[in-house]
């Protein structure tokens, strides 16, 4: 054998060592193998990347509410208060320092409120849209025995 070619099977068995079977002693299963490994090797690279970014989006989430407030408040609030932490480090913040975390919720509420002021509740009358309350069984059947009392009353004059 040429010298490039018995290197080229050496570097296969060197990454094919711990494969089972005839994957880590006959070539053509070896390389194949090698190949599906270094694939998925390549594509849970980038799964990994995905997947921490998801957890610490969680950590931060949880953080958030804690203070009373949502993750997507929180975001734009830190972006309105030109706080220019990533979310890796405001997840390490809400998981090893509550404190400082706390401050900067706080911040990004303040910048929240200052750009997107919080309008005064509706009365009770336009909360509910000039529709009528929603009645309960009880409310029902009261209506009913005042209808038929009135009815009752009517019947009753000469």
């Amino acid at each position: 054998r040429k010298h490039t070619a018995q290197m080229k099977r050496d570097r296969v068995f060197e990454w094919a060592k711990g494969f089972r079977g005839r994957a880590n002693n006959c070539f053509r299963v070896a390389n194949q193998q090698v190949m599906g490994a270094l694939q998925n090797q390549y594509a849970d690279r980038k799964i990994r990347k995905r997947e921490m970014r998801s957890l610490w989006i969680q950590r931060i989430n949880a953080g958030a509410r804690e203070h009373g407030l949502k993750y997507n408040d929180l975001i734009h609030g830190t972006n309105l208060a030109n706080i220019t932490l990533d979310r890796k480090i405001l997840a390490e913040l809400a998981v090893t320092e509550p404190v400082s975390f706390r401050s900067v919720v706080d911040k990004a509420r303040e910048a929240l409120l200052s750009a997107h002021p919080v309008p005064p509740p509706p009365p009770p009358a336009a909360a509910a849209g000039g529709a009528a309350k929603r009645q309960t069984c009880a409310d029902k059947s009261r209506a009913r025995e005042e209808r038929l009392a009135a009815k009752r009353l009517v019947d009753d004059k000469p």
